[in-house]
């Protein structure tokens, strides 16, 4: 989804962080998750990353809830 889509879902569930969007797919691509720009739609993925910058965890998940449980525990 675009920044302002993202941003209002944010809002509305009172997420303390910022939610990336990559609609060009340099992120997904660069990452091996799509092949290219014209992928149809890259996967839903979620990544924890630490208060310096590093990525602890990513979590690829079929189920947009499936992974919340896991997540809280690892944050």
């Amino acid at each position: 989804d675009g920044p302002e889509k993202n941003a209002k879902f944010a809002e509305k569930y009172d997420f303390p962080f910022l939610l990336l969007s990559d609609t060009d797919r340099r992120l997904a691509i660069a990452l091996g998750l799509v092949k290219g720009p014209d992928a149809w739609m890259a996967p839903r993925v979620t990544f924890v990353i630490s208060p310096d910058g590093r990525v602890e965890k990513m979590v690829q998940t079929k189920e947009p809830g499936g992974q919340a449980n896991s997540l809280l525990g690892d944050l």
